[in-house]
């Protein structure tokens, strides 16, 4: 069989322009159907707008003292004269007693410090453990009385003896008893076996005007054969203050 050609048709400039024309219609016939659905379209809930807060009235600064006036200034007080130094008054001498003989003395001089009495003395005693105690003087003062004295000891059952082992003092008989002021050095008054100290003891006070004599007690409630701090008493005899 025989096939027969069938005519192309022609596409004219004019056929073409007719259909772009409404497919262009059509797409914006829909373009704008879309923006009146999205405007249409409304969006969720606006959230309504919080009102402001009323500011809060500021708060009073706290502990402000008012300011103080200023004190007035004090008139300075005139200066008070001085007053004139008095002249000093010459002191006037004494005049001499009466069939004296003696030239005058001023005034305000110090009264002479009481006289100290000496007396010189050789007592001596011994005690059956071995000292030998011997006052040679006493020096009698306003404060103290001081006796020059010198201790010997000499024994084959111990090395030493004290002279303070126990209370030492002086009794004037007027109810003055002076006690022993301890040396530093050595204060219970040791001695040696062999051995002799020579010295001056100090007792604390003054004896009585009237005292016609001291009795020196050592290792006061000792007896004399106690080898640590034999006792011992000695009488030494005193003139009395003011006898010739």
């Amino acid at each position: 069989m025989t096939a027969i050609p069938r005519p192309v048709p022609r596409i004219t400039a004019r056929g073409w322009l007719l259909p772009a024309a409404l497919a262009a219609a059509t797409l914006l016939s829909a373009c704008s159907d879309r923006a009146a659905d999205t405007v249409a379209a409304p969006s969720g809930a606006a959230t309504p707008a919080i009102p402001a807060q009323p500011a809060q009235p500021a708060a009073p600064v706290g502990g402000v003292q008012p300011i103080q006036p200023v004190q007035p200034v004090q008139p300075v007080q005139p200066v008070q004269p001085v007053a004139p130094i008095s002249p000093v008054t010459p002191v006037q001498p004494i005049g001499p007693a009466a069939g004296s003989g003696q030239p005058a003395t001023a005034t305000g001089t110090l009264a002479p410090a009481a006289a100290t009495r000496e007396v010189t003395l050789n007592a001596q005693v011994s005690s059956p453990a071995g000292l030998t105690l011997r006052v040679k003087g006493v020096e009698m003062g306003p404060d103290a009385t001081v006796l020059t004295v010198s201790a010997s000891f000499s024994s084959q059952m111990t090395g030493s003896t004290k002279l303070a082992f126990n209370e030492t003092y002086l009794d004037d008989g007027q109810g003055n008893r002076l006690p022993l002021k301890r040396p530093d050095g050595n204060r219970d008054l040791n001695v040696r076996t062999g051995d002799t100290m020579e010295g001056r003891l100090v007792f604390l006070g003054a004896v009585s005007p009237a005292a016609t004599q001291l009795q020196l007690v050592v290792n006061d409630g000792n007896d004399g054969s106690n080898i640590v701090g034999p006792g011992l008493r000695l009488t030494l005899p005193l003139k009395p203050a003011g006898a010739s």
